[in-house]
């Protein structure tokens, strides 16, 4: 599952793609981001296992591997990611 809290994760994926350090509302809202969509994915598991249909999850917990894969839709979506301006 990586190494390092989800927090220093985010904080890695973040500057991955925009080149930068996550301030720290960008932060809150990221980590919060992962936080609300492990609860859905845990309360609702079905949905987890539709948005990795197909993919090879090499046994990884399906509803954690669900909510990252949201936060990284998030980070690789951003204007800024996109705009490189």
């Amino acid at each position: 599952e990586g190494q390092g809290s989800d927090t220093e994760k985010l904080a890695y994926g973040f500057q991955l793609c925009l080149a930068r350090h996550p301030d720290v509302d960008e932060a809150k809202v990221l980590i919060g981001l992962l936080a609300d969509q492990l609860k859905s994915f845990e309360a609702k598991p079905a949905e987890a296992k539709a948005l990795l249909k197909g993919h090879d999850i090499a046994g990884l917990p399906e509803t954690k591997l669900a909510a990252w894969t949201i936060a990284a839709r998030v980070l690789l979506n951003l204007d800024e990611t996109i705009t490189r301006e």
